[in-house]
C-alpha cells in the first residue's frame, strides 16, 4: 500500500542518517524516483518532513507537535508519571527515573517519561 511506503519514509530518518534524498529514499524503499518524491512531498505538505537544501529532506516540525501531543496525552505516561514521581523520593540523591516503551522500529528503546531524584547538594 502506498501510504504504508510513504510512513515508511518516516522510519529512514535517525541520528546516524538524518538527512535522505529522494533517491536514497528510492533506493532503500525499492520504489521508483517519481514515488519517492510523491511520498516526500506528501510527508511536507503534512509537516512531517522538510527540506535542507537543494534536494535534502529531513524530519519536519510536525513531528515535535506530536511528540507533544503524546507526551501530554498517553495514558501510560499519565498513570506512570505520578507513580514516578513517587517513587524517586526512595531513590539516592541525584538520580533519574525513566519509563522506556520498547519500539520496534530499527529496534530502539526511546524514553517517554523522566523524573528526577533530590538534587546531591
Amino acid at each position: 500500500m502506498a501510504t504504508d511506503r510513504a510512513l515508511g519514509v518516516l522510519t529512514l530518518f535517525s541520528l546516524e542518517k538524518p538527512v535522505w534524498t529522494a533517491e536514497e529514499v528510492a533506493g532503500r524503499l525499492e520504489v521508483s524516483i517519481s514515488s519517492a518524491y510523491r511520498y516526500l512531498s506528501n510527508l511536507m505538505e503534512l509537516g512531517l518532513v522538510a527540506t535542507a537544501g537543494a534536494g535534502r529532506y529531513v524530519l519536519g516540525p510536525a513531528i515535535i507537535q506530536l511528540d507533544r501531543q503524546i507526551q501530554l496525552t498517553d495514558p501510560m505516561l499519565q498513570q506512570a508519571h505520578p507513580i514516578m514521581e513517587e517513587l524517586i523520593v526512595y531513590a539516592p540523591p541525584g538520580s533519574v527515573m525513566l519509563l522506556c516503551r520498547a519500539l520496534v522500529i530499527q529496534s530502539s528503546a526511546y524514553t517517554r517519561c523522566s523524573t528526577t531524584g533530590p538534587k546531591p547538594w
